[in-house]
């Protein structure tokens, strides 16, 4: 999954005509926890010489790190299949009741509930 991501990112067009902000940095996440390293980024971007390629990989920090908890979740989740079952079977049961509620709905107001 980390080289999807790595590739997904090293991919992504970067240009000055696809891109229109005055400062991306106030168009990228807030970085509380970085607030040094988003300085330094902002400072760096400033005063040129911010390529593609640094600013690629400090997103592609950044997705590691927001993706990180997710995946030591599914790592558990893995553990017991079963229970992953259960959930999605509870999940499922709950959009149907949605679903036929909301289909109903649709009908009703078409006017073609014949049955």
């Amino acid at each position: 999954m980390a080289k999807i991501i790595k590739k997904s990112t090293d991919e992504l067009p970067i240009s000055a005509k696809d891109i229109r902000v005055n400062d991306p940095v106030k168009a990228a996440p807030k970085e509380e926890s970085k607030p040094k390293k988003t300085a330094a980024v902002k400072e760096h971007y400033q005063r040129g010489g911010l390529g593609d390629v640094k600013t690629k990989r400090y997103l592609l920090e950044i997705l590691e790190r927001e993706l990180a908890p997710i995946r030591e979740r599914r790592l558990e989740y893995a553990k017991d299949m079963g229970e992953v079952f259960r959930m999605l079977e509870k999940g499922s049961e709950a959009a149907r009741e949605v679903v036929c509620q909301t289909l109903s709905e649709v009908k009703a107001a078409m006017g073609i509930n014949y049955f």
